[in-house]
């Protein structure tokens, strides 16, 4: 038969709202299996039921049962039943005048047969359905095959055969078979597509979960994934978006390498985000694209000047990212090199020499070898001042210690420092103007010794400086008077004022265990040189108080 029904509550989700829906393809494959899971279980609960025996007690309410499904859709067993079971009909029903129909002419069931549309409004009548409220009516038509209806209404036969004669007075009746009511039919349906939805629900909000725990992992390529297979669940649009943004930000910013430009993407596309976190990646992008902007400014240009300074600002505007401090500090040194050298050009060694010990990596580049030749000529020109001074000890001293740096030009250091070594002389080299009276002579005997250098002093002053070549023997003429005299003696001679520098031998003389001795007017006198005497020390300063 076909039936309609008013209404009919579906189950309740336990959402508000409007509800989003699935993607078309996902919804149908959970609904397909709902409503196979369901219908399964409720024809086998049908199935599964047990013919209940007849209680002439319960004959009316089996009548009255009867009366409310409507004509009998079998063939002779329903009509059979009816004569041995009258019902009372409603009083406001046309069905009591209709004739039984014949089972010889009652129609034969098939799947293929599908009720037709003949019956009108005059041959139906109004039951109440059992099991539900008083205001829910069935419209009942002319009686078609139950499986014809069905399947005309929904392709879904639920029971194969049908009974093809009904009871005989001769054989006991069998209790029929519960028939199944379109609105167990309505009911199952609607269970089958609240399960549905409820399970749908259910797995969206795993994968919603699931995509939430990917972003968070910071897989941000498949959190985008995941939220866009979502739809429109939840926020799942937003989300997509932002882990979208994020996944190609981060893609960006791995493949930036040491380009400036490429670094400036990935900070761009931090900013689209716009968040904290994406902020502070965007500010780290961007300083990232104007470190590597002044590293390829000074690779390129590492002796440039104007390119030093543009790179050592960039690299102190970083924020401190990378090595961004020790490569502004490593422009400083670079021009300070710059100045070094310009100053090495104009031969200002001493002010070069200054410069470079001021940098902050002493091993900056070349600096070690320009330093060495910076020290090498400052060391010269110290020696140079020396010996233009007459000191020529002090400059023979120095220029044997200067290290050559072995630059072309650079001045040959063994003979500077030979000419420093004087020529020795021979007899009185100094004499005061005060002490200029001869009226006493003093010789002395040099044999056995080197060179030697006497100085005769009357008290503190120095009256005469004599020069004695090794075996030699000098006379001079000096005033009368108490005297003592210091004697040095050496090889290498270096002039009045060094002597024989430090390798020489220094002595104060001695006379008859005294270091004093008198001349008297008018005599001749002469020394011979022994090894008596107290030594003077050959340190310079005791040599000067020689």
């Amino acid at each position: 038969m076909s039936e309609s029904i008013n209404s009919f509550d579906l189950p309740d989700v336990g959402m508000t709202g409007n509800v989003k829906l699935p993607p078309k393809e996902y919804a149908e494959e959970v609904a397909e299996e709902t409503l196979e899971v369901a219908g399964e279980e409720l024809t086998e609960e049908l199935m599964a039921e047990k013919p209940v025996a007849e209680d002439p007690a319960d004959e009316d309410s089996a009548d009255e049962e009867a009366a409310d499904e409507g004509p009998a859709d079998e063939e002779a067993a329903d009509e059979d039943l009816a004569e041995e079971k009258p019902t009372e009909e409603p009083e406001d029903t046309e069905s009591a005048d209709e004739e039984p129909v014949d089972e010889e002419s009652a129609p034969e069931e098939t799947l293929e047969e599908t009720p037709t549309e003949e019956a009108t409004v005059e041959d139906a009548q109004t039951t109440v359905m059992p099991g539900t409220s008083a205001d829910v009516q069935a419209t009942e038509v002319t009686p078609i095959p139950l499986d014809a209806g069905l399947e005309a209404e929904g392709d879904i036969p639920l029971f194969a055969d049908q009974p093809e004669e009904g009871p005989t007075q001769d054989t006991p009746a069998e209790t029929p078979k519960r028939k199944v009511k379109p609105w167990m039919i309505a009911a199952a349906v609607a269970a089958a597509l609240g399960l549905g939805f409820t399970g749908y629900q259910a797995k969206l909000s795993g994968d919603y979960n699931k995509a939430v725990e990917l972003y968070e992992q910071g897989d941000y390529a498949g959190a985008a994934d995941a939220f866009g297979s979502l739809g429109n669940y939840k926020d799942a649009a937003t989300q997509y978006d932002l882990a979208s943004k994020w996944a190609d930000a981060e893609s960006k910013k791995a493949a930036a390498s040491t380009d400036p430009a490429k670094w400036t993407e990935a900070a761009k596309a931090y900013e689209l985000i716009g968040d904290d976190e994406a902020t502070k990646q965007a500010q780290f992008c961007s300083d990232a694209s104007t470190y590597y902007t002044a590293q390829r400014l000074i690779a390129d240009k590492p002796e440039d000047r104007k390119a030093l300074e543009e790179a050592m600002k960039l690299f102190q505007g970083c924020n401190g990212v990378f090595d961004s401090d020790a490569m502004a500090a490593q422009c400083q040194d670079g021009l300070t090199l710059l100045d070094a050298k310009d100053l090495m050009g104009q031969k200002k060694w001493a002010d070069a020499l200054a410069k470079l010990d001021s940098l902050s990596d002493s091993t900056f580049n070349n600096a070690n070898t320009l330093r060495l030749e910076c020290e090498a000529w400052t060391e010269y020109e110290a020696a140079e001042a020396l010996f233009n001074s007459g000191k020529y000890y002090d400059a023979y001293v120095k220029f044997n210690s200067i290290v050559n740096p072995g630059y072309e030009g650079f001045p040959n250091l063994e003979e500077r420092a030979q000419a420093c070594i004087q020529s020795f002389p021979s007899g009185v080299v100094y004499r005061n103007g005060d002490y200029s009276s001869d009226d006493c002579q003093l010789s002395i005997d040099n044999s056995g010794y080197d060179n030697c250098f006497y100085k005769l002093y009357q008290g503190d002053t120095l009256v005469m400086s004599i020069c004695i070549p090794a075996n030699g023997k000098e006379t001079f003429m000096l005033p009368s008077g108490t005297y003592h005299m210091n004697k040095g003696y050496g090889e290498t001679w270096f002039g009045t004022e060094d002597m024989f520098g430090d390798e020489g031998r220094y002595w104060k003389c001695s006379f008859g265990g005294s270091d004093t001795f008198t001349l008297d007017y008018g005599w001749a006198y002469e020394i011979s040189t022994s090894g008596e005497g107290t030594g003077i020390s050959t340190s310079s300063t005791d040599r000067g108080s020689m």
